[in-house]
């Protein structure tokens, strides 16, 4: 659920001493080369894939209608980062493989 993301954050920040965003920015999103994902950006650059979305208008800008920008709902990403990330948890030789086999 949303409130176990939030934990989870609580739980990370408090383990390392830093706030949730800087972790995802330094341990994920830069070394794998993530140029186009961000996290709890109020508008993305770019045509970014986001969970949320308008029951009317699927292109909408949707940002506002996000329960809030916490870790359960403030990343986006391009299809191609999100192609990265895939390949990163599944390929093979990816970087974090022995999570993909979980």
């Amino acid at each position: 659920s949303n409130t176990n993301y939030q934990v989870l954050a609580l739980v990370i920040e408090a383990a390392t001493g830093q706030p949730v965003d800087r972790l995802l920015r330094d341990r994920l999103i830069a070394p794998l080369g993530l140029t186009a994902t961000y996290f709890d950006v109020p508008s993305p650059p770019g045509d970014t894939i986001h969970g949320y979305g308008s029951p009317f208008d699927p292109w909408e800008e949707t940002f506002a209608y996000r329960e809030n920008s916490g870790p359960d709902g403030g990343m986006f990403a391009t299809a191609s980062d999100v192609a990265k990330w895939l390949r990163t948890l599944f390929a093979k030789d990816g970087a974090f493989r022995e999570l993909g086999l979980a």
